[in-house]
């Protein structure tokens, strides 16, 4: 910033703002529409930094000057308006409000005046501006406080943190100053240790760091300041005790001495009803919804009523952050402010008996869920759980502890099985369930569960054998407990065991049982199940029509019940037995139906075997190219979930590689290629069928032409490269490959970059057009 152009008003920054060019353009904007503006946020987040660049940004606007206001030492209500008066030039003269003076000196002028850290003074301010506002029509103001102050006509503004790097894979040390918070950390940290320069090896420690102090600019600076006298790698390994170590010498402001200080000076303001959800609050791992709030932290002096309004409150304060996902609203903490939050719950007497709150809400949540797994609320349970997933994670440590928590344990895991299937996290699942049960044989009905989903797990992980015989000690636990539902659950999954182990008799008694256990308890759900596996293991056995007849009645029954992703596993079966009967063309819209199903609901094992599935038809018609790139997704897909295909599709799958590489020669890798780029993706649907009319094939050639340089470019967006490097490897700026992008997804019709690799994958070379 030209130092000439800075307001007198307003103190000169002694270094230059790094990043922001959005939130101060936003800010201006509001600040010349709108009378009173106030900047909120979490202490150390830049209110004040950012106030200073606006008031500079918006000085021309404002004939009669910019002036800060900083209430910080201002100690109480009486000492406000002098505080105010003196920084404007006004004098307190015996025998006159000052109040009314100000507003007296004010009313002709067109000023901005700068209301900096009004947290506490809070209802003072509110009715000094009220007043200011009401009598001087050109007066603006804006202020800075960690909770606005609530009046008529006052918007809010929201002070991000700055913007941090997240997977350091592939990424250089110039990628990362692309980011603001490492940009800022950078920059402060050369201030310290002149000639500092960044290094491939130092990308992650700085990352690491941006990610720990939660892309806070005070805190980035602190961290920097330590570069005089340690390493990238030794500041990141030592962030742990982060409130502590992050402490300047001097120099700062008082409330800015430490982080510590800062959060310490909002939870001074704080009520006694407050404080003591703040605490609580610490107890979540990354995250919270209301409902948990009101289970887990409710009590004395917090009653549950009560948790919405006070958790509004430290919303409003900054202290907690709201966020919108997706429906409902998400709570969190940012990380530097939880940690002082559960230094406060360690110390209290009421920390064993929240983390018990907490373990035995998530037990709940994950034994509810799994009966919502298998129903039309499928999606957003699912998506529930992975919001709370590291709070199931937490819970389950704090189970582990304790022999006597073992029980509490092995529910929550067996509640969980489902959820790991459907996320494709196989070895995960595994070892948690595993665990569960080896420290617990109680309660019965959970063991029983958890017995089936390690079973399940298993055997997608490859272990049919091992898999086979935790069905076989499901059944007998569940025949202790005497519940028919779960017995039927378990003799359909020992018959599909059965069935890949190549048992036909041994395979049919366990489906016979499993559908008469489904019929005596009256289940809809288990008899479609039952008929699903069977009509899978009738294809095991080469029946097609027999395959097709129990698949095409399961489906039905799936979707009168509302279970989509029951529904589309039995349709990417029903494809597969008509690829088995010769009939590839029909095949194919059950194959594509089930993937957008699984893509909706996010089922990576039952895209995997759509995949595979669909690569069985590509074959029967010849087609090598998308033979390959489908097994190519398939190898990704398996890789990332820990998984294998059954070995009977695992034999097929083998032997379609072979015949594509000896049909495409050297050319197959390149497909493969291509489709495991696809297979790091989820929308690997929308990837093959970018328009949504159809399956991709011959047609695909047939798209509008790219130039050739948008050719090169959609290349190198199959190959993963982001637009900055893209830019890089051709020497071209990031804007004219910003608008090259445009361009390639305008003329295929494409919203994502997979969708732009499975296209560009399917066309021949020679379709190029000219070079612009």
């Amino acid at each position: 910033m030209d130092q000439r152009r800075w307001p007198r008003g307003v103190p000169a920054p002694l270094t230059p703002l790094v990043g922001r060019k959005h939130e101060v353009a936003e800010v201006a904007r509001l600040v010349g529409e709108h009378r009173l503006v106030t900047l909120t946020g979490a202490g150390g987040v830049g209110k004040t930094r950012l106030a200073f660049e606006v008031a500079a940004r918006v000085a021309a606007f404002f004939a009669d000057g910019s002036h800060l206001v900083d209430l910080s030492a201002v100690s109480g209500p009486a000492g406000l308006t002098g505080a105010v008066a003196a920084a404007l030039g006004v004098e307190d003269r015996p025998g006159a409000g000052l109040a009314g003076r100000l507003a007296a000196v004010l009313r002709p002028q067109r000023r901005l005046v700068v209301l900096d850290n009004c947290e506490h003074l809070r209802a003072s301010c509110a009715a000094l501006v009220a007043g200011l506002l009401s009598s001087c029509p050109e007066l603006t103001i804006l202020s800075t406080s960690r909770e606005n102050l609530s009046l008529p006509g006052e918007v809010t503004w929201r002070v991000p943190s700055l913007r941090c790097p997240g997977q350091t894979r592939q990424m250089s040390p110039r990628d990362i100053e692309g980011f603001d918070a490492a940009a800022l950390f950078l920059a402060r940290a050369r201030a310290a240790r002149p000639g500092l320069e960044v290094q491939a090896g130092d990308v992650g420690p700085v990352a690491a760091i941006c990610q720990r102090l939660d892309g806070i600019p005070l805190a980035l600076e602190l961290a920097a300041a330590l570069a005089g006298a340690m390493g990238l790698d030794e500041i990141a390994e030592r962030l742990s005790g982060r409130l502590e170590l992050l402490a300047p010498p001097g120099g700062w402001p008082v409330r800015h001495q430490t982080l510590r200080a800062s959060i310490e000076w909002s939870y001074q303001l704080l009520g006694e009803a407050e404080r003591a959800l703040f605490r609580r609050l610490s107890v979540f791992c990354g995250g919270w919804s209301l409902d948990s709030a009101e289970a887990v932290c409710c009590g004395d002096p917090v009653p549950e009523r009560e948790v919405a309004p006070l958790l509004a409150a430290l919303v409003s304060k900054s202290l907690v952050q709201a966020e919108w996902p997706g429906p409902g609203t998400r709570y969190r903490m940012l990380e530097t402010i939880r940690e002082f939050a559960r230094e406060l719950l360690a110390s209290s007497a009421e920390i064993e008996h929240l983390a018990a709150a907490h373990a035995t809400h998530f037990t709940q949540l994950a034994e509810r869920t799994s009966a919502k797994l298998a129903g039309p609320d499928q999606v957003p349970w699912a998506r529930r759980l992975d919001a709370d997933l590291e709070n199931l994670r937490a819970a389950r440590t704090w189970c582990d502890a304790d022999a006597v928590r073992a029980g509490t344990g092995l529910r929550m895991a067996a509640g969980l099985w489902e959820y790991w299937h459907i996320r494709g996290s196989m070895k995960d699942g595994t070892e948690w369930l595993t665990s569960a049960l080896r420290k617990a044989d109680q309660p019965l009905a959970a063991r029983a569960a958890a017995l089936n989903g390690l079973g399940v797990l298993l055997s997608l992980s490859g272990e049919i054998h091992r898999g086979g015989d935790y069905f076989a000690e499901s059944i007998a636990a569940y025949e202790q407990w005497g519940d028919q539902r779960g017995l039927s659950h378990a003799w359909t999954h020992l018959g599909n065991s059965r069935a890949i182990r190549g048992d036909r008799a041994g395979s049919d008694e366990a489906f016979a049982r499993g559908l008469a256990l489904a019929e005596q308890a009256g289940s809809r759900w288990h008899e479609a199940f039952s008929w699903y596996l069977s009509g899978t293991a009738a294809l095991i056995w080469g029946d097609a029509a027999k395959a097709r007849a129990r698949l095409e009645k399961s489906s039905r029954m799936f979707a009168d019940l509302g279970d989509r992703r029951a529904v589309g596993y039995s349709l990417v079966v029903l494809g597969s037995s008509l690829v088995m009967a010769g009939d590839q063309k029909r095949a194919l819209d059950p194959l594509r139906e089930g993937m957008k199903i699984f893509e909706i609901v996010t089922e990576r094992w039952g895209l995997l075997c759509a995949v595979a599935w669909l690569a069985d038809a590509t074959a029967a018609a010849s087609d090598w190219r998308r033979t390959a790139l489908l097994l190519g997704v398939a190898d990704s897909l398996s890789e990332r979930i820990s998984a294998r295909l059954l070995p009977y599709m695992q034999a097929a799958a083998e032997a379609l590689s072979a015949s594509a590489s000896a049909h495409l020669g050297q050319a197959a890798e390149s497909w493969y290629a291509q489709g495991r780029a696809i297979g790091r993706s989820d929308a690997i649907a929308t990837a093959l069928w970018p328009d949504r009319n159809g399956p991709p094939g011959p047609g695909a050639s047939q798209r509008p032409v790219l130039t050739r340089r948008e050719e090169q470019v959609a290349g190198l967006i199959a190959e993963g490269l982001t637009n900055r490097q893209i830019g890089e490897r051709l020497f071209i700026g990031q804007r004219t490959v910003d608008s090259h992008v445009s361009h390639i997804f305008a003329k295929l019709g494409c919203t994502t970059r997979a969708q732009v690799a499975a296209i560009i994958t399917a066309r021949p070379a020679e379709s190029a057009g000219p070079a612009e």
